[in-house]
């Protein structure tokens, strides 16, 4: 997250405001982690749980409870400003 963070956020052009920059943070850091639960599943359904159910949840809880919410509470902690 620190390196999206960091990349996110030197590349804020003069007319952006930081709302837009938070928006593009959480917006990347959502989808990454959707494809990081996508990835996952498709090594799991090799073994088990093979429904796109599965797929779903995998992609969902990680993009929101990591990627999301996870992006959130990063900002609010974050010091090394």
């Amino acid at each position: 997250m620190r390196l999206l963070w960091k990349y996110i956020q030197n590349s804020q052009k003069t007319h952006e405001s930081d709302r837009d920059v938070i928006t593009r943070f959480l917006t990347a850091n959502t989808i990454s982690f959707g494809i990081v639960g996508f990835v996952l599943w498709c090594f799991v359904r090799l073994f088990m749980l093979d429904s796109w159910m599965w797929c779903v949840c995998f992609t969902g809880y990680g993009a929101v409870l990591f990627g999301y919410i996870g992006g959130i509470l990063y900002l609010l902690l974050d010091k090394s400003e």
